[in-house]
């Protein structure tokens, strides 16, 4: 099974031939060495941004049933996110699917680009506002 990797700035760490991570590198001369991108899972930021949500979640009083779906439902679209990340099929999170949506028709661009700057300014801008 593919991992999908994130390509950052950085060294890349030493990999094998069949791609695992080698715990010590072979010593390389200094005019071989060049910089290489730094590959991180796709998985990691993903997890990391569940752990952040979930514990907002948890931290958030008074617990209220409405509390715990909104938990229920964050953990699960992370989890189906996480899922098809890791399976490695083309097109199976979120964005690919709104991708595959949004390429049908012009109008239906306008439609993404409207929800996207709504949800900017209700999660944004609007708790900036003065009531």
């Amino acid at each position: 099974m593919d991992v999908v990797w994130l390509v950052c700035r950085g060294p890349a760490p030493p990999l094998d031939r069949s791609g695992r991570l080698v715990q010590h590198a072979p010593r390389e001369s200094a005019e071989l060495k060049e910089e290489a991108p730094l590959r991180v899972p796709a998985w990691l930021p993903l997890t990391a941004a569940a752990v952040v949500m979930v514990g907002g979640f948890l931290a958030a009083e008074p617990k209220t049933p409405l509390t715990w779906a909104w938990l229920f439902w964050v953990v699960a679209f992370f989890a189906i996110e996480a899922y098809a990340i890791y399976n490695g099929t083309p097109g199976d999170t979120l964005s690919g699917y709104i991708w595959r949506w949004a390429r049908a028709a012009w109008w239906r661009k306008l439609v993404v680009a409207a929800a996207l700057a709504w949800l900017a300014y209700h999660f944004v801008l609007q708790p900036l506002m003065p009531n």
